[in-house]
Protein backbone atom coordinates (compact mmCIF):
# COMPACT_ATOMS: atom_id res chain seq x y z
CA UNK A 1 0.00 0.00 0.00
CA UNK A 2 2.90 2.60 0.58
CA UNK A 3 4.60 1.72 -2.75
CA UNK A 4 1.02 2.85 -4.45
CA UNK A 5 0.73 6.09 -2.27
CA UNK A 6 4.34 6.76 -3.09
CA UNK A 7 3.89 6.12 -6.80
CA UNK A 8 1.25 8.54 -6.61
CA UNK A 9 2.71 10.84 -5.48
CA UNK A 10 5.73 11.19 -8.40
CA UNK A 11 2.85 10.66 -10.59
CA UNK A 12 1.23 13.55 -9.39
CA UNK A 13 4.52 15.77 -9.03
CA UNK A 14 5.82 14.70 -12.49
CA UNK A 15 2.49 16.11 -13.67
CA UNK A 16 2.85 19.35 -11.85
CA UNK A 17 6.05 19.71 -13.14
CA UNK A 18 4.67 19.01 -16.92
CA UNK A 19 1.98 21.27 -16.55
CA UNK A 20 4.57 23.88 -15.17
CA UNK A 21 6.70 23.23 -18.25
CA UNK A 22 4.19 23.65 -20.74
CA UNK A 23 3.55 27.06 -19.19
CA UNK A 24 6.48 28.34 -19.04
CA UNK A 25 6.62 27.10 -23.09
CA UNK A 26 4.74 29.80 -24.22
CA UNK A 27 1.08 29.13 -25.57
CA UNK A 28 -0.50 30.26 -22.15
CA UNK A 29 1.43 33.53 -21.87
CA UNK A 30 0.55 34.41 -25.76
CA UNK A 31 -2.64 34.40 -24.32
CA UNK A 32 -1.90 35.89 -21.64
CA UNK A 33 -0.65 38.81 -24.00
CA UNK A 34 -3.10 38.99 -26.24
CA UNK A 35 -5.85 39.76 -22.87
CA UNK A 36 -3.44 42.27 -21.57
CA UNK A 37 -3.45 44.02 -25.31
CA UNK A 38 -7.12 43.69 -26.19
CA UNK A 39 -7.88 45.27 -22.27
CA UNK A 40 -5.96 48.16 -23.13
CA UNK A 41 -7.17 48.47 -26.45
CA UNK A 42 -10.66 48.53 -24.29
CA UNK A 43 -9.38 51.52 -21.92
CA UNK A 44 -8.07 53.51 -24.29
CA UNK A 45 -11.41 52.93 -26.65
CA UNK A 46 -13.50 54.36 -23.23
CA UNK A 47 -10.82 56.90 -22.80
CA UNK A 48 -11.63 58.33 -26.39
CA UNK A 49 -15.22 58.15 -25.91
CA UNK A 50 -15.73 59.32 -22.87
CA UNK A 51 -14.30 62.72 -23.80
CA UNK A 52 -16.20 62.78 -27.09
CA UNK A 53 -19.43 62.02 -25.28
CA UNK A 54 -18.98 64.58 -22.55
CA UNK A 55 -20.49 67.64 -24.71
CA UNK A 56 -23.71 67.96 -24.14
CA UNK A 57 -26.57 70.80 -24.26
CA UNK A 58 -27.75 71.44 -20.62
CA UNK A 59 -31.08 72.94 -19.97
CA UNK A 60 -32.01 73.75 -16.36
CA UNK A 61 -34.73 71.76 -15.36
CA UNK A 62 -34.95 73.14 -11.28
CA UNK A 63 -34.06 75.73 -9.64
CA UNK A 64 -30.36 75.21 -8.60
CA UNK A 65 -26.97 75.65 -7.95
CA UNK A 66 -24.97 75.99 -11.56
CA UNK A 67 -22.50 73.24 -9.57
CA UNK A 68 -25.21 70.40 -9.16
CA UNK A 69 -25.83 68.12 -11.87
CA UNK A 70 -29.34 67.83 -10.31
CA UNK A 71 -29.93 71.29 -11.90
CA UNK A 72 -29.68 70.40 -15.63
CA UNK A 73 -31.29 67.61 -18.01
CA UNK A 74 -27.74 66.00 -18.75
CA UNK A 75 -27.25 64.99 -15.48
CA UNK A 76 -23.55 66.51 -15.28
CA UNK A 77 -22.52 69.91 -13.98
CA UNK A 78 -21.65 71.80 -17.19
CA UNK A 79 -18.09 72.68 -18.26
CA UNK A 80 -16.28 74.41 -21.07
CA UNK A 81 -17.64 71.58 -23.34
CA UNK A 82 -21.23 72.23 -23.11
CA UNK A 83 -23.75 74.50 -24.20
CA UNK A 84 -25.95 75.88 -21.24
CA UNK A 85 -29.45 76.54 -21.59
CA UNK A 86 -31.26 78.83 -18.70
CA UNK A 87 -35.23 79.06 -19.46
CA UNK A 88 -37.32 79.15 -17.06
CA UNK A 89 -35.51 78.84 -13.43
CA UNK A 90 -33.48 80.88 -11.57
CA UNK A 91 -29.68 79.46 -11.77
CA UNK A 92 -26.65 80.13 -9.26
CA UNK A 93 -23.54 80.38 -9.78
CA UNK A 94 -21.33 79.33 -6.40
CA UNK A 95 -18.04 78.73 -7.84
CA UNK A 96 -16.24 79.33 -10.67
CA UNK A 97 -17.57 77.80 -13.73
CA UNK A 98 -16.92 77.52 -17.58
CA UNK A 99 -19.23 76.26 -20.41
CA UNK A 100 -19.24 76.59 -24.29
CA UNK A 101 -21.99 79.11 -25.00
CA UNK A 102 -24.59 80.38 -22.41
CA UNK A 103 -28.51 80.93 -23.81
CA UNK A 104 -30.53 82.98 -21.16
CA UNK A 105 -34.23 82.84 -22.56
CA UNK A 106 -36.48 83.90 -20.26
CA UNK A 107 -34.51 82.04 -16.43
CA UNK A 108 -32.60 84.13 -14.39
CA UNK A 109 -28.61 83.44 -13.38
CA UNK A 110 -27.21 84.71 -10.38
CA UNK A 111 -23.82 85.12 -10.53
CA UNK A 112 -22.49 86.21 -7.13
CA UNK A 113 -18.82 87.31 -7.48
CA UNK A 114 -17.40 83.83 -9.33
CA UNK A 115 -15.53 83.80 -13.03
CA UNK A 116 -17.79 82.37 -15.82
CA UNK A 117 -15.36 81.66 -18.69
CA UNK A 118 -17.38 81.12 -21.57
CA UNK A 119 -15.75 79.39 -24.88
CA UNK A 120 -18.09 80.61 -27.76
CA UNK A 121 -20.95 82.57 -27.07
CA UNK A 122 -23.09 84.23 -25.05
CA UNK A 123 -26.82 85.20 -25.67
CA UNK A 124 -29.64 86.91 -23.87
CA UNK A 125 -32.70 86.58 -25.02
CA UNK A 126 -35.14 87.46 -22.48
CA UNK A 127 -34.90 87.00 -18.41
CA UNK A 128 -32.50 88.00 -15.48
CA UNK A 129 -28.57 88.18 -14.68
CA UNK A 130 -27.84 89.28 -11.91
CA UNK A 131 -24.08 89.70 -12.39
CA UNK A 132 -22.98 91.33 -8.89
CA UNK A 133 -19.22 91.48 -8.76
CA UNK A 134 -18.74 88.68 -11.06
CA UNK A 135 -16.60 88.17 -14.09
CA UNK A 136 -17.56 86.58 -17.59
CA UNK A 137 -14.62 85.30 -19.62
CA UNK A 138 -14.91 85.15 -23.16
CA UNK A 139 -12.43 82.37 -24.46
CA UNK A 140 -13.40 81.44 -28.10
Amino acid sequence: MERIVTDLRKISKQAKAKQTSEVCQGRPWRSVGLVLAMMVMVLVGFLFTAKSASAATCNDITDGNWNSASTWDCALVPDSDDDVVIDSHTVTITADSSSNTVTINGGTLNMGNYTHTNDNGWTYISGTVNAETSTIEFDG
